[in-house]
């Protein structure tokens, strides 16, 4: 019953029903990416999903959690997503929410749950990314550039990667090889105001005054 209030709270919907879950397409696609709905986005490893009554265990848990991240009393979501990872520990989707919810706290609590997750999925490029920008909190830079690359080798077209992989080249002082990156960016989104920025930036620092201004323009039009 709580949890039911809560849900009419926040989303604003009636107690969940087969009809208003197949109105819910995001609901529907993140269910189905924990494993407990059928469809194509399933965990990579399906072996040790648990029983259906601890899915709704879980899926509880994961829900509450949220809610409670949602109010900003951080360690008792933390809490709670703990213990749904400890019952479905092949559920990479738990361990990437669990670092995303500590991150601020602790990067490297953070970094181990991503490396976790992605032992079981390593193909997804996201947390490729994320860990990628916990290396690069904990000063790790050399890490961090692998992850980014490994992201973009999954996914080339992936412009947080591509901007993330750029902005720390830029603060090695490799100017000319992140510029390769943000134009890639460019192409993809001439639009995005971070990659302009950032190429006005790497034009700065090769001395390019006139073009380091016209992106700057960019990035604030």
């Amino acid at each position: 019953r709580g949890l039911s209030e809560k849900l009419r709270k926040y989303k604003k919907i009636p107690p969940m029903t087969e009809k208003s879950h197949a109105e819910d397409a995001e609901l529907q696609e993140q269910l189905r990416s924990l494993g407990y709905l059928s469809g194509s986005s399933k965990p990579k490893d399906l072996s040790n999903l648990p029983d259906p009554k601890s899915k709704i265990e879980v899926w509880k848990l994961y829900v509450q959690s949220t809610f409670l991240s949602m109010e900003g009393k951080k360690a008792e979501s933390v809490e709670l997503l703990e213990r749904a990872a400890k019952m479905d520990s092949s559920n990479p989707i738990l361990l990437d929410t669990l670092a995303q919810f500590v991150f601020d706290q602790d990067p490297q609590k953070a970094v181990e749950y991503w490396q976790k997750a992605l032992r079981i999925s390593p193909e997804d490029n996201k947390i490729h990314h994320r860990l990628a920008v916990g290396f690069k909190r904990l000063g790790e830079i050399d890490k961090s550039i692998v992850e980014e690359q490994v992201a973009l080798k999954i996914d080339p077209e992936m412009q947080e990667a591509l901007i993330g992989l750029a902005e720390t080249l830029i603060s090695l002082n490799k100017p000319q090889e992140a510029l390769s990156y943000l134009q890639k960016s460019l192409e993809l989104d001439p639009r995005n105001a971070t990659a302009a920025y950032q190429t006005g930036n790497v034009y700065l620092r090769l001395g390019d005054v006139t073009q380091a201004t016209s992106y700057f323009e960019k990035s604030i039009q």
